[in-house]
């Protein structure tokens, strides 16, 4: 009986552990984040303002920007209602600095000759760090001053051809009254030049065949039925997860206007179009005799973490998009290898 008593108590509190966790959980994904973005622009004077929070505000993040501060820009970020920088101080290794810091100075004063002789041994390491890293950068920009050359005389084959070929006539008549070897050097060298236009040719030719293929393939990847599986399919997901991200509560005014009143009537005539689009939430405010713009936007939204992960599940199991990522990575591996 006891063994039964105590086995029922641990299943209890299995199930009450895997009930917390689940309501965890569930207050995790389906816990929304919200936002809202103000921005105003008033005689050139822009403000802006975003703030963030999540999980019934336990994670809350704001950015403020004024283009007269000081600071344009400030955002704080909280966990907890905390600080990220005072709980980011709280992991630091400041209380074993201060006590190495404490060590030394009592070293220096009970033994001083091996405290300069760390000192000096710590020294002697920084030093060959020092250098260590001097010489990894100076390798580092003769690497990228290399590569920028290769690049170049790739960029302009026919360029340094000629530059080549000009520099080897240069020295071999300079040579050639020398000694007699150089006139015969300069014939053979003369001789082979028509031959090493027409190779010049065939590899631009062959460059251009390559191209040629390349085009062709991903012009018969685009006319793939799956491609165009995926392309819709892509398009259906991203204008689901646009709808969802949309603010839900949008309001605000622009009052714009140019000096030419022709050049306000071409930019009203263009957003006219639009006008399901952001006609309930924006006022337009054209003004005809003179420049101004002016404005102020005020949303509010949210986000369902659940939500975007059902989507990202449903990108990851479709055959079409796991065929293109496939072709995609292949070719990939397949111009590194080249």
């Amino acid at each position: 009986m006891i063994i039964l008593a105590v086995l029922k108590i641990i299943g209890i509190v299995l199930l009450v552990i895997l009930g917390i966790i689940l309501f965890l959980a569930c207050l995790v994904l389906f816990s929304p984040v919200r936002y809202r973005v103000f921005g105003a622009l008033q005689e050139k004077h822009l403000t802006g303002e975003v703030k963030v929070t999540w999980f019934l505000h336990a994670v809350s993040f704001h950015l403020s920007y004024d283009s007269v501060r000081e600071t344009a820009m400030v955002y704080r970020l909280k966990i907890l209602g905390i600080p990220f920088e005072k709980l980011k101080a709280l992991f630091t290794p400041r209380k074993k600095k201060e006590k190495v810091r404490k060590k030394l100075k009592k070293l220096k004063e009970q033994d001083p000759e091996t405290y300069e002789r760390l000192r000096a041994e710590a020294m002697e390491r920084r030093r060959k760090e020092e250098a260590r890293v001097k010489a990894e950068e100076e390798a580092r920009l003769l690497e990228e001053k290399q590569e920028t050359q290769k690049a170049a005389a790739k960029r302009h084959p026919i360029r340094q051809a000629l530059r080549r070929i000009r520099h080897t006539v240069i020295g071999m008549w300079q040579t050639a009254g020398k000694t007699g070897k150089g006139v015969a050097r300069v014939a053979a060298f003369l001789f082979a030049i028509p031959r090493r236009i027409v190779g010049r040719i065939g590899k631009i030719l062959g460059r251009i065949r390559g191209f040629c293929a390349t085009i062709k393939t991903i012009i018969g990847f685009l006319r793939d039925e799956r491609t165009r599986r995926c392309i819709k399919y892509l398009l259906q997901k991203a204008k689901r997860l646009f709808k969802h991200i949309w603010p839900k509560r949008l309001k605000g005014y622009i009052r714009f206007g140019f000096d030419d009143p022709y050049q306000t009537g071409l930019v009203l005539a263009g957003v006219e179009p639009f006008f399901p689009i952001w006609g309930r939430n924006l006022d337009l405010y054209p003004v005809f005799d003179q420049a101004v713009l002016e404005g102020e936007i005020n949303a509010k939204g949210r986000i369902f973490i659940i939500f975007v992960l059902i989507q990202g599940f449903g990108l990851w199991r479709n055959k079409d998009v796991r065929f293109v990522m496939n072709y995609l990575q292949n070719t990939k591996e397949a111009n590194n290898h080249v």
